[in-house]
Formats: C-alpha cells, sequence, structure tokens
C-alpha cells in the first residue's frame, strides 16, 4: 500500500474542496512549526512539532513514522515522536515543501 503524497495533496486544486486546499496552504505560509525535544528521564526523550495543520500532521504522521522507524502520535494537533528526531522532521518538512525554512522554528539548537 503506498501513501498519497502530501505535496499532491495540497496542490491538488481540481478537488471539490478547493478553498479547504487555500485554507491549509495559507496556514503553512503564516504560521510557525515548532520543532523541540522534551526531556522524559534520565535517557528518554520525546520530539514535539506544534502547529501543523491537521490534515497536514495525519499525512505527515504516517509517512514519519515509517521513515523514522519510531513510535509517533497525534494529541491535540501536536505531534509526539519517541527520541530525538529534530533535524530529520525539519528535513523532512523541507523537502516535501510542507513549510519554508523562514517558518520552522528548531528549539534547543
Amino acid at each position: 500500500m503506498t501513501l498519497p503524497d502530501i505535496s499532491d495533496i495540497l496542490l491538488n486544486t481540481n478537488d471539490s474542496s478547493n478553498n479547504s486546499v487555500n485554507d491549509v496552504q495559507n496556514i503553512l505560509l503564516s504560521e510557525k512549526v515548532h520543532i523541540r525535544m522534551q526531556q522524559r528521564t534520565a535517557k528518554k526523550s520525546i520530539t514535539i512539532v506544534e502547529n501543523l495543520p491537521k490534515e497536514t500532521a495525519v499525512i505527515a504522521l504516517k509517512e514519519l513514522k515509517i521513515k523514522l522507524g519510531c513510535i509517533g502520535t497525534l494529541k491535540n494537533n501536536t505531534l509526539h515522536f519517541s527520541g530525538d528526531q529534530r533535524d530529520k522532521i525539519n528535513d523532512y518538512l523541507l523537502s516535501k515543501d510542507l513549510v519554508s525554512k523562514e517558518n520552522i522554528v528548531l528549539h534547543g539548537f
């Protein structure tokens, strides 16, 4: 089973929900996406991605779980991944053109 490419979904102008696609694109262009790591215990940590639209977050979650090979969840429109995955998530968001480089804030570097 192949997952649909997120770029195709967001850029599909033939869809009947053209207004919602434009809304998602405008949100991606205007809001800053925060990527941070939170320490749980001495050795365990989680990576948190905030301010992604829900439609984007659901598809990105599926693709990132496969790409990163780790556990990931969606809670309150926030993505949570096990381990320190900040660099890989940043590279993924930029490679798929989901967020511009100016709108990504990497915390902890």
